[in-house]
């Protein structure tokens, strides 16, 4: 079975810092968000309020009666990776 993952590269410039910071943003499935709110553990409510909308538009989302905006991937490519790295560090921790 192959599987094909789009990635879009974005490239902002922190000029304050100096940084270029690289973000890989992929396409978001209805299954892969569903599974990504329950490995986070939370009800619709709580990831709706996490994100910004309504638990509606999440339930449209896991249904695939909507497709998230390319900010609402960038966010939750975001969130993942945050969620990596935290559950990484707790990992070495232990």
């Amino acid at each position: 079975m192959t599987v094909r993952i789009k990635i879009n590269f974005i490239f902002p410039i922190d000029k304050r810092v100096n940084k270029v910071y690289m973000i890989a943003m992929k396409n978001w499935t209805k299954d892969e968000i569903k599974d990504f709110r329950l490995r986070l553990g939370v009800t619709q409510v709580v990831f709706s309020a996490m994100l910004g909308v309504t638990r509606v538009y999440v339930n449209y989302l896991e249904s695939g009666k909507s497709r998230p905006s390319k900010t609402l991937r960038l966010l939750l490519s975001c969130l993942e990776n945050k969620v990596e790295v935290l559950t990484s560090i707790k990992k070495w921790g232990e």
